[in-house]
Order: C-alpha cells, then structure tokens, then sequence
C-alpha cells in the first residue's frame, strides 16, 4: 500500500512541467521572448522552488503528518495557479505602463520585469518546492533513506517526463494554453484528494531512531557544495547541448520538447538505478567523488561526437521522414543516446549528496530541502552564467569544457569527504582525476560546416539523388565567413556562387533567413509594397533585422524615421555582410535598430506608425508562432496611424493548405481590407498587405515615386522591377477573394497557437501543389482596388508598340491581371499579363500592352 503514495508524486512531477512549458509560453507574451525575458521566467520559477524547499523543508519537521501537509501543498499549488493567468492580465497592463518610462534604463526596466514575474510566480513555485521535503519526510524509512530518496527522485522525474511530452506533443496542440493549465491545475487537485484517501504512512520515517551512517558536518558541507555545482554543470550543458542539438534535430517546438524529454530521461534513469543499491554503499562521499568526476568525463567525451550527428540524421531521414511520430521517436532514441550517460550520472548525484546530509530524523525534511534549494540555486547560475555570458565569448563547446571541469573538479572536493576509504586509493583516484580534467580541458573542435548545415531542413536536398558520401560532401563543403553562438541563437554567414555571380546566405541554426539572391526580391518588396501604396509615409516599424535588406530598402524612400526592433544583438554584426545589398543602413540617421523581441516592443510603445512591416521567418520555428496570431494583429492594427498599412510576409510553401489559410483568415478577422501579393523567383512568398481603411493609390503616384527617386529606383533595379507596370505584375488576389478563398478557416490565436504546432507536420513533404493551384486559380482576373488613374491626352492612349485611337465618350475604364501558372520540370512557374479594358460608347475593348517591361505612358 506504501508504494500506492508514488502515484500522487508521479502526478505532481508532470503538472510540474506541464506549468512550466505553458506560463513560458504565456509570460512570453507579456514580457517578450527575448534570452533575458525567459532568463528572468527560468529564475523566479527555480528560484521559488529553492527558496520553498529551503523554507518548507524545515516547516516539514514540525509537521505531525507530512503526506497531509504534502497534500495540503498540492491543493495551494492548484489554486494558486487557476489565477495565474487573471494576475497576467492585470501584470501585463502595469508593465506596459512602466515601459515608456524605463525603456531606455536597461537596468530598471530588467528590475520591474523580475519584480512583476516574482509577483505572479513566487507564490506558487515556493509551495511547488516544498513539495519533495514534504513528501519525502512522509515517505521515506531512515533505514533505507537512500532507496527511498532516489526511487521518489525517479518517479517525480518520470512523471516531468510525461509532462513534457503531454504539453509539447498533445495538450497545446490540441487544446490551448488555458485548457492545458486547466489540466494541470485538476492533476493538483487530484493529488489533494489522493492524500485525503490514501492509507497513511507518517510512520515509516519514525520506523528506526536513527540513520544507519550518519557523516561528519564537514563531509555533509563538501556534499552540498558538490551538488550546486553539479546543479550548474547540469544546467550549463543543457543550454550548450540544447544549441548544438538544435542545428541538428531542428529548431521546432516538437524538437525542443524531444530534446527536454531526452534530459530528464537519463536523471530518471541515474536516480532510478542508484535506488537499488545506494544502502549497499559503505562510503557514499567517495561515490558521490566518482559519479560527479564520471559525469564530467562522459559530458566531454559524448559532446565530442555531436558534429557526427548530421550524419546519422541523415540516415534517420531516409527511413522515418514520412510518418511524424516515428521521426520524433527516433530523434528522442539519439538524443538519449548521447546525453543518457552523463545526465544518469546527474541523476544519481542527488539522492547519493541528500543520503549523505542526512543525520536525524528531527532535521530530516530541512536537510533534504536544503540539498533541493542549493542544487536548484546551481541551475539557475548555470542557466544564467552560460545563456548570457559564456555563450557570447565561449560558444557551446566552450561552456561544455567549462561545465565539465566544474563537476570533475565537484568531484574532486567531494574526495576530501571521503573519510571510509584508505588514502592510497584516494591518491589514485586524484590521479584519475588529474587525467580527466587535461582530457577535458582539451577543446572541443567541431565540424562547424556539418554541424551548421541545417541538415533538419535540408535533408532532402543533401540526399537529392546522389550517394550518401556525396550528401555527406555536400554538407562539408560551405564556405563560412561569419560564425558566432550568441544569446538566443546560432548565426552564420555563407559565400558561394548563384549562376556563377558571388552571393550571401545568413543562416540561424543552420536556417537560411536571407540572401543577395533569391528570396532577396521578397526582402525588399515587403517593405517597398506598404510604402509605395502609401500616399505619404513617414513612420515606419519593421519587426526582424536579419540581414538588412528590408530596412535598407525602406530607407530608400523618402521616410522621416524607422525602427527596427531585432531579438538577436549578433544580426547587426552579421548583416554588415550584406553591404552591397542592404544599402549600409547603418549609415543612415533615420534608422534605429532596437534589440528586443519585436511583438513586445510594439505591444508596450505608445507610437503609432504609418507602416508596420513584419517578415518574420516560419511560423513552424518555435516562438515565431505568436507572430502570426490574431493578438498579434490586433496589435499592429492599434498601432498603425489613420489609414497605415500593414504588411506581412506568408510562406505558402511547405505548409497545409489548412495553414495557409488559417493565416489569411487571421489576417481578414482583424483587418477590414487585406490584398495579396508577390513576385517572382519565388512564386509561394505571399505578401499580405493590411489596412484599416480602403486602399486609394494612385497609379501616376506609385510611377511618380519610382521615376523621382533615383536611390529607389536603382534599389528596384536590382529585382527587376522598372516601372509602375513590373510591380502590378505581383498582384495576386483583391480583398473580397482573399476574404472568400480563407472562408471558414479555424483562427491562429495566442491560447492556440495552431501553425505552430501543425507546420512542423509538412515541414519534409515539399511544395504543397494544392495553396498555390488555388491561390493562382483565384488569381486569373484581380482587378486592381483603389484610385485609377491612367495618364491620358483627350482620347488617345499611346502604349508602346501597340497604338490605340479612341474617337468618342470613354465611359469606363478598368485594369485588370491575369495570371498565367503551371507546373514543369523546373518546379512552379507564373506569368503576369496587365489589361485595360475601355467601355467606349458602350462597347468594351481590352487592350495589352508589349514590351518586356511592360511600360505604359
């Protein structure tokens, strides 16, 4: 009946994390997604629990029936959490009210933010972290506390594992953020009730008056500095092995929830495991030395073979691509391969560092909380030190030498401790030790071209129908020039050749965001678009430097000011790359780059602009989803001036027919009119122009803009486009077939986020034929909104190489496009045909015009 006690624990472990991936999630939206908005998440959240076990442990010892108190425990966390999203709401219009005041004082701006988070957080974290003294004081027998210890570490684990894979895989996905806390809030309620029915067993701690092996306060002191630092080199991995991991597993919401899952599978194991025998142990200080010196060792060895991992990727691609929850399975099996070793080896420090603190049955919940609060207090140095500093000066590799030194060296000061083993055996394992830490100290050189190589995203072009060596060839064989692990992400900069003319790529995670080719007319039209069709803008907002090239190109209108907010500090050094392509924007005075997470900053700033221009990259990226959603809209629609326009990059590659028009129906229940767009090489780049009011542009206007402005016109030049008439080639779909074509289509919201989670699902099936056969099939005839004016002498229309003379009343006159589309070796192709139809004397007459830019006076 004892054992029936691991089930509420079990429970209580998976609403653990099921908390802590969705309040990421929604303290995001409040706060930002920026590295030091999540850091300050992470910190209150493992800092309530350090300080909750700390305190409560010691609560615990004075308590008459813990598994009551237990209970009890998990009943506030429910309750305190069914309100945490009411205080959000009410947190989130403070911190707004704050911004405009701090936002240029970096440091009190981080203040109010960490104070707002303690606000909403700390309560029910510090009930969460009293919660394993609690239970351990109610479950364990002193006779076999080291047992006990590491079984209830295992299966609170195990349940964070389920957790995991509940949030990520199933309850978000399917149900929402506030159905998911829902959930998690009823698994603590259940938990409360489990401790009102379940036989009770306070008295098994009391069963012997004293621990088998008590240690002397100096080997318990030695433990608990050990365990802190195994906690930061615990956490300092995770943050190096998440990075390295990425580039090779992807940057998906699906691949970070595999790769957390991976983690706490191998603490699950090590705990589990040392369960079994720990009582067998006569001297646990000289355990706890080899298990803390082996971690570091294996940590090292293991991580060295990472840039091998592309590689087998590539294998698990050719044979698990087309069934999704194969793939992911497989992805989890390799990531636990690697990481199994050296995280058992974390799991195992615990239960062996608190067995060996432990000294009475009086202290015995404090003791135990103070082994929590010391190794949760190591986590979060770890996750501070090495996210923020270590990551900017050392990469991953870096913090992987330096994390493994620091538990080989715990591992070190623990030998000190060990005081039931003979000292010539200690003089030989300081031996072991000394050649554990030169192994390690040696750095690790990745193949950064491999490791780089996107190979989550391109495996299918790196196979294409070559042998696997020449794939394995084609990864290796990129010539990088820029390289830097920063804060939030992974940035490189690619030379090569595009129809033998030098070109860029700026890659994040191995993701290709930007060129000087290709997608480089997409980079310049989604901020040309907006102010062209603009009759006078003067503000303009855009959300994402990446390499410049958007910014650039609005600078080349006659614009007072531009912010561009920009989540990662590294783009700026990488963007000065693409000089050539960017118009050095960095030069010019009306440009201000504002390094923060692009939806907050415009969420919290008072300004209004004329133009919001926002080219974020795939909405299948993990934490990109939110720039897609119908908050997020209705954000820039309150922040966009009287009759400004919004303009937004779509990918209609890659995704489901469903997505793509979930994104358009998001856009059309927030915006009154919406237009399409887009232009080649890229025929499935989809620019969706937004406004509050209808669009009134004027066609002498837009060519007067180009024809006047000799910058904007050569920026144009570049993509082809000369005229008025090259940029009416891109139209593809006026507001009411826009509005008919996502019809019906389940809105992308905040509380759920469905492209997100879909997206990834289509990521390897290729060009999806079905958007863009019915987005071209809409598109034969848009007729062009908006103020019509074409430039005419009396009744004479001069077009070159066509000359039309009008005698009589021309009654009306409409411009119509019709596209041309199809499919062919080569992949999609589209042609546009611009028409203007005349209804003279009540007859109608089209007219064509010719010539290869299209040109019409």
């Amino acid at each position: 009946m004892r054992k029936s006690w691991l089930l509420p624990f079990f429970l209580s472990g998976a609403a653990g994390l099921i908390y802590e991936v969705a309040w990421s999630r929604m303290l995001g939206l409040v706060f930002g997604t920026s590295a030091l908005a999540i850091s300050t998440v992470l910190i209150v959240f493992m800092g309530g629990m350090s300080l909750g076990s700390y305190l409560l442990g010691k609560v615990t010892d004075k308590v008459k029936a813990p598994f009551l108190f237990y209970g009890l425990l998990e009943a506030g966390i429910g309750f305190l959490c069914l309100f945490v999203p009411i205080l959000l709401s009410n947190v989130s219009e403070i911190y707004k009210n704050f911004y405009p005041a701090l936002q240029n004082s970096f440091l009190l701006l981080s203040l109010v933010r960490l104070a707002l988070v303690i606000l909403v957080l700390l309560p029910p974290t510090f009930l969460m972290g009293g919660t394993f003294p609690a239970f351990s004081a109610g479950y364990t027998r002193l006779g076999e506390a080291g047992k006990d210890l590491g079984t209830i570490y295992a299966v609170n684990t195990s349940g964070a594992v389920v957790g995991t894979l509940l949030a990520g895989f199933v309850l978000l996905p399917n149900l929402g953020l506030s159905t998911t806390i829902k959930i998690a809030v009823g698994l603590n309620l259940f938990v409360f009730l489990l401790s009102l029915i379940l036989p009770k067993g306070e008295e098994t701690i009391r069963e012997s008056e004293a621990l088998p092996i008590v240690y002397p306060p100096s080997t318990a002191t030695l433990a608990m500095l050990a365990i802190g630092l195994s906690g930061f080199s615990a956490m300092a991995l995770e943050v190096a092995w998440t990075r390295a991991l990425h580039m090779v597993f992807g940057i998906t919401t699906y691949a970070f929830t595999t790769m957390l899952a991976s983690f706490l599978i191998g603490l699950v194991v090590g705990s589990a495991i040392i369960a079994r025998f720990i009582e067998r142990v006569k001297d646990l200080a000289l355990l706890l030395a080899i298990v803390e010196i082996a971690a570091g060792f294996t940590a090292s060895l293991l991580s060295r073979i990472i840039d091998q991992l592309p590689i087998v990727f590539l294998w698990l691609f050719k044979y698990t691509h087309n069934n999704f929850f194969l793939f992911y399975l497989c992805q989890f099996v390799i990531c636990s391969l690697v990481l199994l070793i050296p995280t058992s080896l974390f799991g195992a420090s615990f239960p062996i560092a608190t067995r060996i603190v432990l000294s009475s049955k009086e202290e015995f919940a404090s003791r135990v909380g103070k082994v929590y609060a010391y190794n949760t207090l190591g986590n979060i140095l770890g996750s501070f030190i090495s996210g923020f500093l270590l990551i900017k000066y050392l990469g991953a590799g870096g913090i992987i030498t330096i994390a493994c030194l620091i538990n080989a060296l715990a591992g070190g000061i623990m030998l000190k401790g060990a005081i039931m083993t003979p000292k010539g055996r200690l003089k030989e394992l300081g031996g072991v030790l000394i050649a554990v830490l030169i192994f390690i100290a040696v750095p690790i050189r990745w193949n950064i071209e491999r490791l780089t190589s996107g190979v989550y995203l391109y495996a299918p072009y790196y196979l294409g129908e070559g042998s696997f060596s020449e794939a394995v060839r084609k990864m290796e064989e990129r010539e990088i020039i820029y390289y830097k692990d920063s804060v939030t992400s992974t940035i490189t900069v690619l030379r090569g050749f595009q129809n033998g003319v030098p070109a860029l790529a700026l890659q994040i995670d191995g993701k290709t965001e930007a060129s000087s080719f290709g997608d480089l007319t997409t980079q310049y039209m989604v901020a040309h678009l907006p102010l062209l069709l603009h009759p006078n803008p003067q503000k303009v907002m855009i959300i994402g430097l990446a390499s410049g090239c958007t910014l650039g190109a609005a600078l080349c209108h006659p614009v007072n000011r531009i912010d561009c907010a920009e989540i990662e500090p590294a783009m700026l050094e990488a963007s000065r790359f693409f000089k050539d392509v960017n118009e050095e924007y960095w030069k010019d005075s009306r440009a201000r780059v504002i390094i923060e997470d692009g939806r907050n900053y415009l969420a919290l700033t008072p300004e209004k602009y004329d133009c919001i221009i926002s080219e974020p990259s795939n909405p299948w990226i993990s934490g990109l989803g939110n720039l897609f959603t119908k908050e997020f809209y209705e954000i820039c629609k309150d922040h966009l001036t009287d009759g400004g326009i919004f303009a937004l990059w779509v990918p209609a590659y890659i995704t489901s027919l469903e997505d793509f028009k979930g994104i358009i129906a998001t856009a059309t229940s927030v915006f009154p009119f919406v237009t399409a767009w887009n232009y080649p090489p890229i025929f499935a780049d989809v620019i969706v122009i937004c406004s509050n009011k209808p669009f009134k542009f004027s066609l002498d206007e837009v060519e007067r803009k180009i024809k006047d402005n000799p910058r904007l016109k050569n920026n144009l030049s570049r993509i082809n486009i000369h005229d008025v008439w090259d940029f009416l080639w891109g139209y593809l779909l006026p507001d009411e077939t826009i509005r008919m074509f996502s019809q019906g289509s389940p809105l992308n919201t905040d509380n759920l986020p469905r492209i997100e989670f879909s997206a990834p699902k289509w990521l390897y099936k290729g060009i999806n034929r079905d958007v863009l056969t019915e987005l071209y099939t809409l598109a034969r005839n848009p007729l062009i909104p908006g103020e019509l004016k074409i430039v005419k002498r009396d009744t004479l229309y001069h077009i070159p190489l066509l000359h039309y003379s009008a005698k009589g009343k021309i009654e009306k006159t409409e411009l119509f496009i019709h596209k041309e589309w199809g499919w062919n070796d080569g992949g999609f192709w589209s042609n546009s045909h611009i028409y203007l139809s005349l209804k003279i004397d009540g007859k109608t007459t089209y007219l064509r015009p010719k010539g290869e830019n299209n040109i019409w006076r």
